[in-house]
């Protein structure tokens, strides 16, 4: 992104020491303390966390926070997180309480077309690398843009690995001197 706005003349990229989860903590603070409002958070909606918690919020409006997404599934106003339901999908995706229970949300036709496919071929399943779905390609790609990343494999564990300790040597500080 710094390399990007670069290119244009005047922007300039800023942090928040401690990111957004200690910004929203100050605000709620200063809310208490009746220096601030609600209303003027710099911050909508909901931030994600790698947590349980799953979402904060200001905690004043926590209740009922405006949402600023739209489900994938309805495209009604929604900030309610869940995984695409595909086996092996991460993809976090809003989705709202309805569409949870009566839909089947997953991130892409894609990913719902490859989990077909895996059902049919299940003894194959464990010797392959995992499918991606062409929404999780794209990402890759604005991501990382043109430069194609190999699949991450396990192979490592495939290396041969010295056996019967003879051609193992373990230098300790004491053989450095020698």
């Amino acid at each position: 992104m710094a390399d990007e706005l670069e290119k244009r003349e005047g922007n300039k990229i800023c942090t928040l020491k401690g990111g957004i989860a200690a910004y929203l903590t100050w605000m709620d603070e200063e809310i208490k303390q009746g220096r601030k409002r609600p209303e003027e958070s710099l911050f909508r909606g909901k931030n994600y966390v790698f947590d349980a918690r799953g979402s904060t919020a200001l905690t004043e409006i926590e209740d009922d926070p405006e949402p600023v997404s739209n489900c994938h599934v309805c495209k009604t106003a929604s900030d309610r997180l869940s995984k695409c339901r595909s086996k092996g999908c991460h993809l976090i995706l809003v989705v709202c309480s309805l569409c949870e229970e009566t839909k089947d949300p997953r991130c892409c036709q894609g990913c719902l077309d490859l989990e077909a496919r895996d059902k049919d071929n299940q003894t194959d399943a464990d010797n392959r690398r995992r499918p991606i779905c062409l929404c999780e390609m794209e990402r890759e790609a604005r991501l990382w843009g043109d430069t194609v990343r190999p699949q991450r494999t396990q192979g490592w564990k495939k290396e041969k690995r010295p056996t019967g300790g003879t051609n193992i040597r373990i230098r300790t500080l004491k053989d450095k001197s020698t």
